[in-house]
């Protein structure tokens, strides 16, 4: 299963993936060679840089998993960030 854990779950991104592909044609004829962020079954950001497409994604949803994909391209799976606790010897 593709997917990062939330909580004790695994957050899916199949239904990230299979709303791409429901939505592909008209991103693919509209959008060409640009980045679509989609998170709960929707997509919530199209932009042509990527590091601009997650800020603005962050921005407006905080730091959730979501699915990043180069209309016509590979996808990349955004995943919030990893909190680390430092010991006292500075080990992580």
């Amino acid at each position: 299963m593709y997917g990062l854990e939330k909580g004790k779950e695994m957050y899916d991104f199949r239904r990230e993936y299979d709303t791409y592909l429901s939505k592909q044609e008209g991103l693919l004829r509209e959008h060409p060679g640009e980045f679509v962020a989609i998170y709960n079954g929707r997509i919530v950001a199209i932009n042509g840089d990527r590091d601009k497409l997650i800020a603005e994604v962050r921005e407006k949803l905080g730091h959730v998993g979501a699915l990043v994909k180069r209309i016509g391209g590979e996808e990349t799976k955004v995943r919030p960030p990893v909190s680390r606790r430092l010991t006292k010897s500075g080990d992580l």
